[in-house]
């Protein structure tokens, strides 16, 4: 290192202080006074390139293009934090800048490749090692230059640029996103024009960017007006934000919900509104689908027939439907009110319950489900009431409780006919009437049986386990005609059916039973069951028994009654006939042939009844021809130029009725016969008998000579008349007597 001493010669000895520097190891030369002017000015050129080189705001650094440092100023190190020039040079020279220094050295080595392609500067960013093996990005200005030794060095100027870098990456990082994102971005100016729109902007309205910018917001936004954007305008200035709804028109004319959300910014010395957009269009589908599903949510709430109600996870009711406030007696503040209309709880055995114990409160401190609980509550009246309850936790969306859902069900009227069936069950099992059910297959198993079945020896648990079928108990000779007659009935659709037949009791004891049986349908119409009521008969079939065998006895008695009534009445009968026969006197003789024909109409009767197989009743066709026929023997001759014609329908009167109708007969046509056709004239006489409704019709009529004029049968005073009238009297009955063409009796008595 050189080092310049000047000396003023002045009032000294040059020489001497020359001999002691030289005498001290220096080198002492002399100049000119020209030279030193020149040696002093390169020196404080050197000072103050020094200067510059360890005082510059960027890093320098002058190398060999093989990769030595030659020099590097203090700015250098520091970014690559070394604690001086000197520490980073003697660990780079070590090896080389690009192995030391560069995070790619392949890059140093197409860097310089470069700059000796060129003589001017060029410009380079890369990434460097520092001294802890963190990264930095610089920007290199470098350049090649010769020395005047021929000598090829670098000059390299060097800034650290990670800062900016960095905050260029967000920059465009943030431009991206926000060019990119899926919101729309709108900057509008004070006078609601748009100065930038995202590209999600331009999709959604259908315009190019260029077509956007510009365009007021008016333009887009049907719904919103000038002075809505002033307020807001004013309102945001202070820093605050705002979120509201409306609605944008696309370029197509198509109108979309939007969410808005609004921030006033500053940026390069003038005021914007930040907009961000949202398309809610299918939020407000979905908010839609939820408002629908609320409603049919709540419609079926309202519907359900038992009560419901919801709360929050307090306890405070939010919603309840119209069976929950009959239930209650009343309807509660929504949000306010908890366990509205109770006065107390009580647990099913008649122990009191807190409100604290209760299934919806427990649900609602546990979260857990507490379904079917049976409690029963006494409302605010004072009135009772069993209920069944089913409490269910409601969550959020976080899956936090926010309340809960309990349905209730009124099991009060359950209650009283469980009690009542109970009771009814009692009645059943202390009665003779036995419950059966039965499947509908073959031996008919049973699937029910009341417990008095006891009383035929058996107990329910023989039959329900499948010990015994119901058509093992039927008496082997009743069996086929049971399952004959079953099979008929279900064939004819029959629902209903009764049966009486023998069943077998403990020990082979026989017993009788009426069994009025119920079918059991499946919805395509197939018996699948069959409910019967049996009721022990046995001493009614007994009493039956003797009944008809009492009443066998007595029939034969009647019959025999009847069998000697008719008999006395021809002995009556053939008496007169053989008294007739010695008469002389003919008006004497038809008064004994009148009484004949009257006995033996009556007997007639007697006879019928003994023949036939009814004895209350009598075919009145079979009785008058019959009587006709005799009538006719008695009052004709054989060679009689009268015809009797008789036409009766098939009627059954009782006894007390066929008598008199029989006499009325034999008078009227005994009459006729006698007094209608006088002189041995020709004619008819006409007997018929019909049924109209619940009433008997008798017509006798002839085509004779007819009744005397003013004739009245009231005024008769013949036997015959009379004992007409009191006939007729007698059947309760009317007469009408026509003489038209003849005579004609018409009679009418209820049959």
């Amino acid at each position: 290192m050189k080092t310049i001493l000047t000396l003023d010669g002045l009032g000294h000895d040059v020489e001497a202080i020359k001999k002691l520097l030289r005498d001290h190891g220096y080198n002492v030369g002399t100049v000119s006074e020209s030279a030193w002017k020149v040696e002093q000015a390169l020196y404080a050129s050197e000072k103050r390139y020094r200067n510059l080189f360890d005082n510059a705001p960027v890093g320098m650094l002058r190398s060999t293009p093989n990769g030595r440092v030659l020099s590097a100023n203090p700015v250098f190190a520091r970014i690559l934090k070394y604690a001086s020039p000197e520490v980073m040079m003697h660990r780079v020279n070590r090896t080389s800048i690009a192995e030391t220094i560069f995070a790619d050295p392949l890059r140093r080595q197409v860097m310089i490749e470069k700059v000796l392609s060129r003589p001017e500067w060029q410009v380079f960013e890369e990434r460097l090692r520092c001294s802890d093996d963190s990264i930095v990005t610089c920007r290199f200005h470098i350049r090649a230059v010769r020395e005047d030794n021929g000598r090829l060095e670098l000059e390299e100027f060097i800034e650290d640029v990670s800062k900016r870098k960095s905050a260029e990456d967000k920059l465009r990082l943030t431009q991206y996103v926000v060019d990119h994102t899926s919101d729309q971005a709108f900057w509008l100016d004070e006078n609601a024009r748009v100065v930038y729109v995202n590209e999600a902007a331009c999709r959604a309205l259908g315009y190019s960017r260029e077509e956007l910018t510009g365009l007021s917001i008016y333009d887009f936004d049907p719904i919103f007006s000038q002075e809505e954007f002033k307020q807001n305008w004013q309102k945001l200035r202070g820093g605050d934000s705002r979120v509201l709804e409306t609605l944008h028109q696309a370029k197509d004319g198509r109108i979309y919900p939007v969410e808005v959300r609004v921030n006033h910014v500053e940026f390069d010395g003038r005021k914007y509104h930040c907009t961000f957009v949202t398309d809610i269009s299918k939020r407000k589908a979905t908010e839609e689908i939820l408002r629908q599903s609320e409603k049919r949510y709540r419609r079926l709430m309202e519907v359900l027939p038992i009560a419901a109600y919801t709360t929050d996870a307090e306890g405070r009711i939010t919603f309840f439907n119209c069976n929950a406030a009959q239930l209650w007696g009343g309807e509660p503040r929504l949000n306010q009110d908890r366990w509205f209309g109770l006065k107390r709880l009580w647990y099913p055995d008649g122990r009191p319950m807190a409100f604290d114990e209760s299934p919806m409160a427990q649900m609602l401190l546990h979260g857990k489900r507490f379904q079917g609980r049976e409690i029963l509550i006494e409302r605010a009246s004072g009135e009772y009431a069993h209920v069944i309850v089913y409490p269910e936790p409601l969550y959020d969306a976080e899956g936090m409780l926010m309340g809960g859902l309990n349905l209730l069900v009124d099991i009060s009227d359950r209650k009283q006919v469980e009690r009542q069936l109970l009771q009814a069950n009692l009645v059943v099992e202390n009665s003779p009437v036995v419950l059966f059910r039965w499947k509908a297959e073959s031996g008919w198993p049973v699937v029910l049986v009341s417990k008095n079945i006891t009383q035929f020896g058996y107990e329910p648990e023989e039959f329900l386990s499948g010990s015994l079928v119901f058509s093992s108990i039927i008496h082997p000779g009743d069996r086929a005609r049971v399952e004959r007659e079953v099979e008929v009935y279900v064939t004819r659709g029959s629902d209903r059916f009764e049966q009486e037949y023998r069943i077998l009791g403990r020990g082979g004891k026989v017993r009788w039973v009426n069994d009025q049986t119920i079918v059991e349908r499946d919805d395509d119409g197939q018996v699948t069951h069959y409910q019967g009521i049996i009721i022990d008969v046995t001493e009614r079939k007994h009493a039956e028994e003797r009944i008809k065998q009492s009443l066998a006895e007595k029939e034969v008695l009647i019959k025999e009654i009847h069998h000697r009534v008719k008999n006395n009445l021809q002995v009556v009968s053939s008496l007169l006939y053989l008294q007739s026969q010695k008469l002389h006197d003919p008006e004497t003789k038809d008064l004994f042939a009148e009484s004949q024909s009257r006995i033996c109409s009556m007997a007639l009767a007697h006879e019928q009844l003994y023949q036939s197989k009814n004895l209350a009743d009598i075919s009145l066709r079979e009785y008058v021809r019959n009587l006709v026929s005799q009538v006719q023997q008695t009052f004709m001759m054989t060679q009689s130029p009268v015809v009797c014609t008789v036409s009766v329908a098939d009627i059954m009167l009782d006894i007390e009725k066929v008598v008199p109708c029989g006499l009325l007969i034999t008078e009227l046509l005994s009459n006729a016969l006698k007094h209608a056709f006088p002189e041995g004239r020709s004619g008819s006489v006409k007997v018929e008998i019909r049924r109209q409704g619940r009433q008997v019709n008798l017509c006798v009529a002839d085509d004779g000579i007819g009744l005397p004029e003013n004739f009245n049968y009231l005024e008769a005073e013949t036997l015959g008349l009379q004992l007409v009238c009191a006939l007729v009297e007698q059947l309760n009955a009317t007469m009408q007597v026509h003489s038209d063409r003849g005579a004609c009796f018409d009679i009418s008595f209820s049959g």
